[in-house]
């Protein structure tokens, strides 16, 4: 892979994780507000009677307990897809440490070798006559 296809991969990557962290921030901001306005309806009616006619609060209740349950869906597929991110970056490391090391290793038995043992002696031609 080039050096500017690899590029615009990570940043296509960054941008994927953004917008996932994103989207899961206001999701559950709106579930924070939709929350406290259940709770000020629950502890107060009075208080809103004044302004709006109030809704049951079993259906509020409802809807709260059925979007409790798509954000706790929704959380663990982040913390999946964030699990997931974490362990490609730790194998794509790991590999580039190998590829590292490995060619490290090689130059290093390259380096070290002697040039005279890459020919035959002539006394060990003569053994094996």
């Amino acid at each position: 892979m080039s050096d500017n296809a690899w590029q615009f991969d990570q940043i296509r990557r960054v941008e994927q994780r953004f917008q996932r962290r994103s989207k899961f921030a206001v999701h559950v901001t709106l579930f924070a507000a939709y929350f406290l306005f259940c709770v000020i309806l629950f502890l107060g009616p009075e208080f809103m009677r004044s302004f709006m006619t109030l809704p049951n609060p079993g259906d509020l209740l409802l809807i709260l307990i059925i979007w409790g349950t798509g954000i706790a869906a929704h959380s663990v597929w982040f913390y999946f897809q964030e699990a997931k991110e974490r362990a490609i970056q730790r194998e794509l490391e790991r590999e580039i440490v190998y590829s590292k090391r490995k060619r490290h290793r090689l130059s290093e038995d390259w380096d070290n070798s002697d040039d005279d043992n890459w020919n035959i002696s002539d006394k060990q031609t003569t053994k094996r006559l």
